[in-house]
């Protein structure tokens, strides 16, 4: 007995169903095989072109995923260390203007901002230290982190 599928089924059990029916077809042989390769043969190989396109576009996209989860999470310790580095150099206080400066509300600028804006945040923060002057931090100094955030 053949096997409906609703019109609005999943693409996944629609090409579940066609390529079980072929393999069923081919197997009792005869009239069954020749009218299965005459309706579905034009189109299995299309089918199973674009099932592989879908699992290849699949696995690329969770490798960038992954990818743009540990660059999250790389910049995320890189400006917790700058602002913790930043912090030692002033002697570690409560609040200071020149932190304030650089990192207004903390480093709560970063790390609440949405994640689609960090990567924006970066470049200003950067450019927040090379413009914020505090004896403490030498310019050469401010300029290694501002490249680390750059980076």
């Amino acid at each position: 007995m053949g096997t409906m599928v609703r019109e609005d089924a999943r693409v996944a059990r629609i090409d579940e169903v066609i390529v079980l029916t072929s393999v069923r077809a081919e197997a009792r042989g005869g009239e069954a095989a020749a009218v299965t390769a005459a309706r579905l043969g034009p189109f299995l190989p299309a089918i199973a072109g674009a099932r592989d396109g879908a699992e290849s576009a699949r696995r690329a996209l969770v490798a960038a995923a992954a990818a743009r989860q540990a660059a999250h999470l790389a910049a995320f310790v890189v400006v917790g260390t700058v602002f913790d580095e930043m912090r030692n150099a002033l002697g570690r206080p409560a609040r200071h203007p020149a932190i304030a400066a650089v990192f207004p509300g903390g480093l709560g600028a970063y790390t609440d901002a949405p994640r689609a804006a960090r990567a924006a945040l970066l470049p200003l923060l950067a450019g927040r230290l090379t413009a914020t002057d505090a004896p403490p931090w030498p310019t050469g100094v401010r300029a290694g982190w501002a490249a680390r955030l750059d980076t």
